[in-house]
């Protein structure tokens, strides 16, 4: 039903943006959708408590779209969601992917989603974290940066109030957290602090502006990746596919991709240890907010066959592979009058070719 829904609002909104939006198709030159940020990716909150979400779309370069329109659902339960993004949290529990915002421009529409842990009490602040931590942007292009504060047990606290700043001469930042590049290259420092009675935090954030800007999306590389996927079951055993490794030019950097491929032994939201095909110790990997499981809304278990893809050695996504049904093996047979029908135009073509008629 979910993804009927889904697929639903998608046409909707393709129709809608197809009526109202005409001049986002008309202009060849308009950068083209990428991919969509959602923000934050993953959050604590306890009952009643209130979080706004934030959805940017960026283009190939990972630099900001205006021209995108954003629908808003809430997939999973574990409160309510407004048609802006504001969520409200309901009962303790723990919500997979929940919070679901479709990026639409002209035909092409892109999905992010987050989840939402709910539990029964907040501490203390301890920590202020800014999203993104880290990001390029082109020489007179803006970003805009998030805050938010957390307790010990990294539970998101609402109602503080955020104060922005920043060092370094390539650019600047404003009282809500949006950083305008200057016109020279160079590094940028963003920071944040809040107060919660006698504490206060401070984060920070880098910033390089550069004319050849690094696209962090994680879904870089994703066609080799899925080739790799339907490889893993085309080749000899299942258990003979050992991974593989690539490489990515970017900018004036060069990132690289590793495949690997195993079983895995144990699971939890912040690790995952598997079994390589072809080793005999295993292998931990480290997984973040960010880290993409497939297929969506996965539950990783012990003896899961897995595909595990890490770009500079960040877990970026990791898929559940589960082998394709075998296929029927045929029963019919042609009927013995075409077999023989093919046997005598055989030989009619050959009696034609040299000259010889019936």
């Amino acid at each position: 039903m979910k993804k009927k829904i889904i697929a639903i609002l998608i046409v909707v909104a393709l129709l809608t943006v197809g009526l109202t939006a005409i001049p986002i198709m008309a202009d060849a030159a308009t950068p083209h959708l990428n991919h969509v940020q959602l923000t934050p990716g993953a959050i604590t909150m306890v009952p009643g408590a209130t979080q706004q979400f934030t959805a940017q779309a960026y283009d190939d370069n990972n630099q900001s779209l205006a021209n995108v329109t954003y629908f808003w659902l809430l997939a999973n339960g574990g409160g309510t969601l407004s048609p802006t993004g504001s969520f409200v949290a309901g009962s303790v529990g723990a919500y997979q992917n929940t919070v679901e915002v479709i990026a639409v421009q002209g035909t092409t529409t892109k999905v992010a989603t987050a989840t939402v842990t709910v539990v029964a009490s907040i501490g203390p602040l301890t920590t202020v974290k800014i999203t993104p931590s880290t990001t390029d942007v082109k020489p007179g292009a803006t970003r805009q940066f998030t805050a938010q504060g957390y307790d010990a047990a990294n539970v998101a606290i609402s109602g503080l109030t955020y104060t922005w700043g920043g060092t370094g001469t390539v650019g600047s930042v404003s009282a809500t957290g949006l950083f305008t590049a200057g016109t020279t290259a160079g590094s940028y420092t963003v920071t944040v602090s809040t107060t919660q009675g006698a504490v206060n935090v401070t984060g920070t954030a880098a910033v390089t502006v550069t004319a050849n800007p690094t696209n962090t999306n994680p879904n870089r590389g994703l066609g080799r990746f899925i080739s790799a996927v339907k490889g893993y079951w085309k080749s000899i055993g299942s258990d003979n596919f050992l991974g593989g490794q690539w490489q990515v030019k970017n900018g004036t950097a060069v990132d690289t991709y590793k495949l690997t491929s195993g079983v895995v032994q144990t699971a939890s939201t912040t690790s995952l240890t598997i079994m390589a095909n072809g080793q005999t110790t295993p292998t931990t990997f480290a997984l973040t907010t960010s880290t993409v499981i497939e297929p969506k809304a996965t539950t990783l278990a012990v003896n899961d066959k897995v595909l595990v893809m890490t770009v500079n050695d960040q877990v970026t996504r990791v898929v559940k592979v589960v082998p394709p049904a075998p296929k029927p093996t045929p029963t019919t047979t042609k009927p013995a009058d075409k077999q023989q029908g093919n046997n005598n135009n055989r030989g009619s073509l050959y009696g034609n070719k040299n000259g010889r008629t019936k």
